[in-house]
């Protein structure tokens, strides 16, 4: 999950162009519709994204044949929507926008073109993300008010944590512990259903916390590649100071603060327990009571 400028495309004026181009599959039935989906981009723009602010948002009333020929616009774009390929190499390369992955490499309908075909190729409709994309299907609304995605272009609620890890102990206490994610947003806050149901319908669909298990043995194995600790002794303050530096530089690294192993650092800094036994794993390791294989 990252906040994102806007695609610097106009919209308005490739449309028209296209709506005016013959021998195109759309061409001349998008020329007589072009007032009423121009309407549509602009209404979606003010409500920054949102399909609870969109006065009656619901499925386009277009002609199939209509309908075929705009989601065809984004499989096979013509030569006019070349930014496309652009969006999907250029715009967020190690991290997808929409569930916090260290990757991307495709672009996601926020509302999907299946419903809403005008928006198949409208630049601010589209997000780079990865498998997730698939994982979420079309779910982009809830049925209670203000359940919805998280925008990357309009949410800049994207700027600050909204989800971390928790740690808990498991059957072999920390070594292999349980983890689940959080909210990090009080209930009251005004996005925190959006972020609920961001959590649900996105995130917790991928496979986020069999990753964030396979970084933590990681992180228990070699705890030193991802802590800058002093050589010797090191106290408890130094310790958690580290763990803060290196949540601090993930954020950096990924551009924002809901990327996968952030999560998991920022899980960390809340449980002491998780970082007592990472404490002593380093001792261990350090003393040779333990080997990082039989970790």
């Amino acid at each position: 999950m990252i906040h994102l400028p806007h695609p610097d495309v106009d919209d308005l004026t490739m449309l028209r162009t296209l709506a005016n181009t013959p021998g195109l599959a759309s061409y001349p039935l998008l020329q007589r519709r072009l007032r009423r989906i121009s309407g549509r981009y602009r209404t979606y723009v003010e409500a920054l994204g949102n399909a609870w602010e969109i006065p009656s948002l619901r499925r386009s009333a277009l002609p199939d044949v209509l309908r075929v020929a705009l989601r065809s616009h984004y499989d096979t774009p013509p030569q006019l929507i070349g930014y496309l390929s652009r969006m999907r190499s250029e715009a967020s390369p190690d991290i997808c926008s929409m569930c916090g992955a260290p990757k991307s490499g495709t672009l996601d309908h926020v509302f999907p073109k299946a419903q809403f075909p005008e928006f198949s190729f409208f630049s601010r409709n589209l997000v780079p993300a990865c498998d997730c994309n698939t994982k979420r299907g079309e779910r982009f609304k809830g049925r209670r008010r203000e359940e919805r995605v998280l925008h990357p272009y309009f949410d800049g609620a994207l700027k600050r944590r909204l989800i971390r890890a928790s740690l808990s102990a498991g059957t072999s206490g920390y070594s292999r512990p349980g983890i689940s994610l959080k909210i990090c947003v009080r209930s009251s806050n005004p996005i925190y259903t959006a972020v609920k149901y961001h959590l649900e319908n996105v995130i917790e669909r991928t496979d986020v916390v069999p990753y964030l298990c396979q970084y933590w043995k990681r992180i228990l194995r070699n705890p030193e590649d991802h802590l800058s600790l002093p050589s010797g002794a090191f106290t408890k303050s130094q310790f958690d100071h580290a763990v803060r530096e290196e949540l601090r530089r993930l954020d950096r690294r990924r551009s924002t603060r809901n990327n996968w192993e952030s999560m998991l650092f920022a899980g960390l800094t809340a449980s002491a327990a998780a970082r007592t036994f990472l404490m002593r794993t380093v001792r261990d390791l350090r003393t040779g009571r333990i080997n990082a294989a039989d970790v």
